[in-house]
């Protein structure tokens, strides 16, 4: 599929963990108010912070930004943090270095904290001892990728590694079809995001219609099909089989420039809305393995991570995620009220402008009648 990345099963480990359930909660005002993309239970874990909703800064060690705004991502979804308290450490190994360990207890730090801000300085010296280094300057969806797999390898209980990864799996098939004697063939395979293209592409629906269209394999790229016994034309892409609870999508903003053997950021406008709807973006055929009904495949937007700066390897990054019904930018050490016009002009269009990188939605909830409420 060219430059397509597919995250299979290679791509994490199989390991994980599950014991008693921490209780440490602060208490749960059951009349927060709801919308599609709140945590379905209705429980929101956090009263921290100066807005009182767990909106907590973390430190910039260096060249951490990156860093920090995914971790917000990660706390910021409830049924993430659900899953982790659930984790303990069972006595293998490096305490020091254990991921899901270091990060429960930064999550704790974040939810307790009578401050704006704090230092995750433990959590930060952890990532070192398992090779990501706080000095240079990362991928936010390579770090994302890194996380899930550190979690899911040092977790000693598969049943909650897999809730983890099951959060934000994406199923297909890869499918290909020989145009010479019409033979199918269709692999199953996942991915914890979708990368999709914003070359071409003014919206999101754009890109996701692009990602998943076929393409047409000729000439060189023909390869031997096993019915016909010689390289044959054939057709190939992806066939939608589930999404996740939590959907990751991935702007694919960099690029090789292969005169210079650079890596070149692309700040093409890619316009998206705070609601997907899955159903009205891809056409029947691309739904057609699809095991989720119409009223399922709806999404709300509720985290953005940002990137400003005209280069891959330099610049900030920054995240806006929602809370209940408002949006708030978090900027290292710093969390302030913000709004959807201002998420907005992460759309792009300059070299100079903050762009949007990684896109998380939250599936809306259905009620009993198959509405979505």
């Amino acid at each position: 599929m060219g430059s397509v990345l597919v995250r299979t099963n290679s791509n994490l480990q199989e390991e994980s963990s599950t014991k008693n359930q921490l209780s440490n909660h602060l208490n749960m005002n059951e009349s927060d108010e709801k919308t599609c993309g709140d945590f379905q239970e209705n429980t929101w874990l956090y009263r921290s912070g100066r807005f009182g909703n767990g909106a907590v800064g973390l430190h910039n060690f260096g060249v951490t930004c990156c860093i920090n705004s995914v971790l917000q991502t990660f706390y910021m979804t409830k049924e993430f943090a659900h899953i982790l308290e659930r984790f303990q450490f069972l006595g293998t190994g490096e305490k020091e270095a254990n991921t899901p360990h270091q990060l429960r207890n930064l999550f704790d730090m974040m939810q307790r904290s009578k401050e704006p801000n704090i230092r995750p300085r433990a959590f930060i010296n952890c990532l070192k001892k398992n090779g990501i280094n706080d000095y240079i300057q990362h991928d936010a969806e390579e770090l994302f990728l890194k996380f899930l797999n550190l979690l899911n390898s040092q977790m000693q209980n598969q049943a909650l590694a897999k809730e983890i990864t099951d959060l934000y799996t994406i199923r297909v098939y890869e499918y290909q079809q020989c145009l010479q004697c019409s033979a199918e063939l269709k692999n199953d395979s996942y991915m914890y995001s979708l990368p999709v293209s914003i070359v071409n592409c003014r919206t999101v629906e754009d890109s996701l219609i692009h990602f998943f269209d076929f393409e047409t394999l000729t000439g060189r790229n023909m390869y031997l099909c096993k019915n016909c016994n010689v390289d044959t034309e054939k057709t190939q892409g992806f066939l939608l089989k589930s999404l996740p609870p939590i959907l990751n999508l991935n702007l694919k903003r960099y690029s090789i420039d292969r005169r210079w053997f650079r890596t070149m950021k692309i700040s093409n406008t890619c316009e998206f809305a705070e609601h997907l709807d899955f159903s009205k973006v891809l056409s029947a055929d691309k739904l057609s393995e699809c095991t989720e009904k119409q009223n399922e495949l709806q999404y709300e937007l509720f985290a953005v991570v940002a990137h400003s700066g005209y280069s891959a390897f330099y610049g900030h990054y920054y995240a806006c995620i929602k809370i209940h019904t408002k949006w708030y930018k978090f900027d290292d050490s710093h969390v302030s009220e913000t709004s959807w016009k201002d998420v907005r002009n992460t759309f792009g269009g300059s070299y100079y402008c903050s762009t949007a990188y990684m896109l998380l939605y939250r599936k809306c909830p259905t009620s009993p009648s198959g509405t979505v409420s």
